[in-house]
């Protein structure tokens, strides 16, 4: 049930990010490439961990929401770049 609780509670963070990213006085290409990046490398340290016998995060929910972070970094920085 925590990980549920800890997983639920980055959804906001996540949007609040965006927003900021999006909002003319943060928005810099630097700042959103750096957050794209993370949200793409953050998926290779879930796939690294996803063994360890305290991983929490190995079941759907996570995945979904670990796999449509680092998805969506992916399109940004796609778009960024082009």
């Amino acid at each position: 049930m925590g990980y549920i609780l800890f997983t639920i509670a980055h959804i906001p963070l996540v949007f609040l990010v965006l927003a900021g990213l999006s909002n003319r006085v943060i928005f810099q290409p630097v700042v959103r490439a750096v957050v794209d990046i993370f949200c793409i490398a953050h998926i290779g340290l879930h796939w690294l961990f996803h063994q360890n016998p305290l991983n929490q995060f190995d079941n759907r929910f996570s995945r979904l929401i670990i796999f449509g972070c680092g998805l969506a970094g992916l399109i940004d920085l796609v778009l960024l770049i082009a």
